[in-house]
């Protein structure tokens, strides 16, 4: 048997008959170029490029705002909470003045640390303890005691100074009338959720001759 017949055995034959027809059937359509004109013109053509930007840009957009938007938003957050904290402590400290006029210990024991170090109008060095015997000794009696001038400096979330002055009005133990100013600094922080006065520096201001 020889190979002829044995192709055709096979049907590549056949399939040799299929292939001229393919090849006629492009012959006819490379020789009508109205179709692959028609093709051009009726089929959309794509550009990757400005796909991808139309699709990229606004999301582009979107991120650049929402980086740009974010230290503000922390900037608010931070100033809020600034805020907040200088309310709080100027209420603390015009508490803490009038505590004084009744005597008050309990409330200014609440004010401040334990570990509390100040110094006295007399410069004397003052710890929580000794703070609150003066305060229960003290022979004069005030009639009006009261915050002025209060400036609160916010250095993080827990820690802040506040200086200002205190006007007091009273009686001393001869029952003679007084006037008097102080200057003070004190020193906050916040521990456990609580703001303790860990620092106190007071000084009398003398009055003008």
């Amino acid at each position: 048997m020889s190979r002829s017949l044995c192709l055709d055995g096979l049907g590549v034959g056949q399939h040799a008959s299929g292939i001229d027809g393919a090849l006629k059937r492009a012959d006819i359509d490379v020789a009508r170029p109205e179709r692959v004109l028609w093709f051009e013109t009726s089929c959309p053509k794509f550009n990757l490029k400005k796909i991808i930007m139309k699709l990229f840009t606004p999301l582009l957009v979107i991120t650049l705002l929402g980086l740009a938007a974010a230290p503000c938003a922390h900037a608010q957050e931070s100033s809020a909470d600034s805020s907040a904290i200088k309310a709080k402590l100027k209420e603390m400290e015009d508490a803490w003045v009038k505590a004084l006029i009744n005597k008050d210990q309990a409330t200014v024991a609440n004010f401040i640390a334990d570990d509390f170090a100040g110094f006295s109008s007399e410069g004397k060095h003052a710890t929580k303890s000794q703070l609150l015997d003066e305060i229960k000794n003290e022979p004069n009696t005030l009639s009006s005691s009261a915050n002025e001038n209060m400036d609160v400096h916010v250095y993080g979330p827990n820690l802040a100074t506040v200086t200002g002055t205190t006007a007091e009005k009273g009686k001393d133990k001869d029952g003679k009338q007084f006037t008097r100013s102080y200057v003070w600094v004190d020193t906050w922080m916040e521990r456990n959720g609580k703001w303790e006065c860990i620092a106190e520096g007071v000084m009398q201001l003398t009055k003008k001759k």
